[in-house]
């Protein structure tokens, strides 16, 4: 369902269809309009027009660098989860061990015992 907002960036008013909340629109529309301003701020000769692509590579760098970010995040959970399945693997292997040890050792108590 599309919704209707209006957000207010640099005293402009943009009406925008969304599928998103109003709430979160008018959200990006501040962050938008703050890093216009700030970099407006650093750079009084900018047109409104270069602060908005200048604005626009901030967002698209902080967007890749975050993805970049989440990728290698799942590598690792990808790694962390294979070391995990080998150490329980490995866990197995040595409950057995130790439950095979045991049942012998009952063994050679029982013959001990009756060897007496």
């Amino acid at each position: 369902m599309k919704n209707k907002v209006t957000v207010k960036i640099l005293d402009n008013t943009y009406s925008l269809l969304t599928e998103e909340s109003a709430e979160y629109t008018e959200r990006i529309a501040a962050k938008v309009n703050e890093r216009l301003e700030a970099i407006m701020s650093q750079n009084p000769q900018a047109s409104i027009a270069m602060s908005a692509v200048m604005a626009a590579l901030d967002f698209c760098d902080e967007s890749i660098k975050a993805k970049e970010s989440a990728d290698n995040l799942r590598t690792q959970l990808k790694d962390y989860l294979s070391e995990l399945d080998a150490a329980r693997g490995e866990r197995d292997e040595a409950r057995k061990e130790a439950s095979k040890l045991y049942q012998e050792l009952q063994t050679l108590k029982a013959r001990s015992g009756s060897a007496e």
